[in-house]
This record gives structure tokens, sequence and C-alpha cells, in this order.
């Protein structure tokens, strides 16, 4: 039979073990938390443009086609690319720290214009690119577009020079089922829009054309 006093000393010495245990557990799951924190805090910064914190063009191409896989042919959904006009005169002019706060400010405008379940990405330079979802109609788009057109010409971001802007939309599926189509599309449209003057929204064409004004 095991004394009073030895069994009292197994039992400190079974709680300090578990007590150990449980510590050693805890710094575990601490070390499991940050380091899925870090991979989750690297994951977001990998896919959003530094400048305006939208989705990058590689993280918006991948979101679009996620959609359009996972969603029926009856649904339907709008692309459309923005180019700011004669944006180089900005930074000419102002300065690149104000060409840059130019973009932060037409990216927390497009924040507000449109929905959660939107995908808003800047591409790259004075480009923006939307993928609307849910879209129950071509006008859909459209409105959304001139509002985008009327939000940059009230927002000037500080500048003595009006904010003004080219919109080409291309819509899902009718006008494609990839990324790379529909931007075909808008790209298409959005230099039919420069070429009649700038400042407006232009609807794809049937077909793509090659670019002849930047």
């Amino acid at each position: 039979m095991i004394q009073i006093p030895l069994a009292i000393g197994i039992a400190m010495a079974v709680l300090a073990a578990l007590s150990t245990a449980l510590v050693l557990i805890r710094v575990q799951l601490r070390q499991n938390e940050k380091a899925r924190s870090e991979r989750e805090t690297l994951t977001l910064l990998a896919e959003r443009d530094c400048l305006t914190g939208l989705y990058n063009r590689t993280a918006a191409c991948r979101r679009i086609e996620q959609y359009m896989m996972t969603r029926s042919s009856e649904e339907q959904g709008a692309l459309l690319l923005i180019d700011l006009d004669n944006f180089k005169e900005v930074n000419d002019h102002f300065g690149h720290l104000a060409g840059d706060a130019v973009l932060m400010e037409i990216g927390r405008l497009l924040l507000q214009i449109f929905r959660a379940s939107d995908i808003v990405s800047r591409i790259g330079g004075d480009e923006f690119i939307i993928f609307m979802t849910g879209v129950t109609s071509p006008q859909d788009s459209g409105k959304k577009a001139e509002e985008i057109v009327r939000s940059l010409a009230a927002s000037n971001a500080g500048l003595q020079q009006a904010i003004t802007c080219s919109i080409g939309i291309a819509l899902y599926p009718l006008h494609g089922d990839r990324f790379e189509t529909l931007f075909a599309f808008a790209d298409s449209a959005m230099y039919q829009a420069k070429d009649q003057g700038k400042n407006s929204v232009t609807l794809c064409q049937k077909q793509p054309r090659h670019k002849t004004q930047s």
C-alpha cells in the first residue's frame, strides 16, 4: 500500500506535469494563431494594391474567374474598365505625390459607389476595373458608370484641375465567360469612349479592336 505522503507526492508531480503540459499547449496555440494571422496578413497584402488598398489585377482576375465558375449562366455581371483622361498632365503639372493622392481618392470613391459584393481593383497606373455581380440589366452597369463620371467631376482631389475618365463596359455572360475575354471587350469600349471625346461611358462593341489612343 502506498503511504499517504508518497501518494501526495505522486499526485503533486502529476499535477505539475499536467500544468506544464497545459502551458506548452497554450504556447503552441498562440504560436499557431500567430502563424495563421501572419499568413492571412501576407495573403491580404499580396492581393492588394499598395497605394489604394483595392484588389490588384491578379487578385481581381482570380476572384472574377471564381465568380463566373460558380454561377449559372442565367446570372449576369458587368466588367467596367476605367482609364483616367490625361492623367500624365496631373503628374507633370502637380508632381507624382499629387497624382498618388488622386488615385487614392478615386479608390475611396469607388468603394463608396459599389457594393461589398462587387470586385473593385486598381490594375495598374491610372486604370481601374470593377466587376459588378448580380446585374439585372445593362442599364445597371451604365448607371453606375455614369455615377463614377459625375463623382470624379465633383472631386478634384484638391487640385485646380478637373479629373475625368473614360469607361468601357462588357457584360457577363453576353460578351464572354472568361476574364480576359471580358477585359478585351471592355478595353475596346473604353478606347471608343476616348475616341468620342473622353469623359464618357461606352458599352462594348461586338468585336475587340486595336488600341488607337492612350
